[in-house]
């Protein structure tokens, strides 16, 4: 037995010495010495100098301060004529004027511009070059950029209803668009939401079709819910962006969003409730439903105002309703209203009738209001309270 024991207490220590053993987390990778893209301009506008920004990131076994220098050089379409040699630095833009944003983060900028002078229509090439502490040195591949002469997009056309009824299924609002360099030329056409000077949303369109080798459709659908919390007149415009990042000239319409009053109906509540006894309460759960042409998001309150037995209105209205799926809380804050789903266009209030109150007819008259400022007056109901 005692043998048995000493045999059990050895074989013990042992699966504590294997449950205690630290576990052993793999190193993490030492990073190579190596250059890769950040922000390489592959089509360089030489019709209109621009201002570029050009950054590239670079990695080291010892980190960014064992990098020393790092220079990119542009090359002719022969890949032998220098055009450019430019130093690219990791300062924060404390020591250069280099746009670089952040110190010691590997990633090496500066900018340059896009002179005729300096760069021929046609093929450029782009080397970079990295060295460090020790003289060690890397360099990449040749980066293939282009040279154009480019003229900016023109936005043809609008293809917009001048106005957007209420209740509107899906429509297509849509630009046609051209370039001189081909569609694919075209990164980005915007529209964007205007009243009064003021932006008030934007949108980016879709490539819809090709019309011809420079010219395409580009659009996006909308329906009534667009105009949810607007109203009246607004302004559209129209941007068309290409790769060399010139603009084309704002195409402008006039749209006047239609915006009417929600609806408010299915008013389920109790006809009576009887008085709970002292140091009680009795719940009650009203609950109406509410729809919006321009969509849920369009809805600002649903309340009811109360008048008391005595014909004198409460000193309570106007009373909130709900439709954020929070429970019921007798302490909680008065958005804890027993609702039971959020977001389903069903509003909610428990009421909670005390011990002591005045018995007799409550009349209750429902609203509901939209965020421009539509009022529907609702049914009109009563709840009896009695003893």
């Amino acid at each position: 037995m005692r043998k048995l024991l000493k045999t059990l207490t050895v074989f013990t220590f042992l699966l504590l010495i294997f449950s205690c053993k630290e576990e052993v987390v793999p190193p993490e990778t030492t990073p190579d010495f190596a250059i890769e893209g950040f922000n390489v301009p592959l089509r360089l506008n030489v019709a209109k100098p621009r201002d570029y920004t050009i950054a590239f990131r670079v990695t080291h076994p010892e980190g960014a301060a064992a990098i020393t220098d790092v220079t990119v050089t542009f090359l002719g379409s022969d890949q032998a004529t220098q055009l450019l040699q430019l130093p690219l630095y990791d300062d924060g833009g404390f020591i250069h004027n280099d746009r670089d944003v952040i110190a010691g983060d590997g990633i090496f900028t500066n900018h340059f511009i896009s002179d005729s002078l300096v760069f021929p229509p046609g093929d450029v090439y782009m080397q970079v070059r990295a060295v460090d502490n020790t003289q060690n040195s890397i360099q990449t591949d040749l980066i293939d950029a282009l040279a154009i002469l480019n003229a900016a997009p023109k936005v043809v056309s609008a293809a917009v209803p001048d106005t957007l009824y209420s209740g509107s299924q899906p429509l297509l609002f849509s630009v046609a668009v051209q370039d001189s360099n081909d569609v694919e030329d075209i990164t980005n056409v915007i529209m964007r939401l205007k009243r009064g000077g003021n932006e008030i949303a934007s949108y980016n369109l879709e490539f819809q079709s090709k019309t011809a080798a420079d010219s395409g459709i580009y659009g996006a659908f909308f329906d009534s819910t667009f105009a949810a919390e607007r109203d009246s007149f607004y302004t559209l415009e129209f941007q068309a962006v290409d790769f060399s990042d010139d603009l084309s000239e704002v195409l402008s319409k006039t749209i006047f969003l239609e915006n009417k009053s929600p609806m408010i109906f299915n008013l389920a509540m109790a006809d009576s409730l009887k008085l709970p006894p002292t140091g009680q309460v009795n719940l009650t759960l009203i609950e109406i439903q509410t729809e919006d042409p321009q969509g849920l998001m369009d809805m600002d309150s649903v309340y009811f105002n109360s008048i008391l037995p005595n014909g004198q209105p409460s000193s309570n209205n106007p009373f909130l309703l709900y439709d954020n799926g929070l429970p019921y809380n007798s302490g909680g804050s008065p958005e804890e209203a027993g609702d039971l789903v959020a977001g389903d266009g069903i509003y909610s209030l428990t009421i909670a009738l005390q011990p002591g109150t005045p018995v007799g007819a409550y009349t209750f008259s429902f609203f509901a209001r939209d965020k421009v400022g539509n009022l529907t007056t609702g049914p009109v109901d009563s709840l009896i309270v009695f003893q």
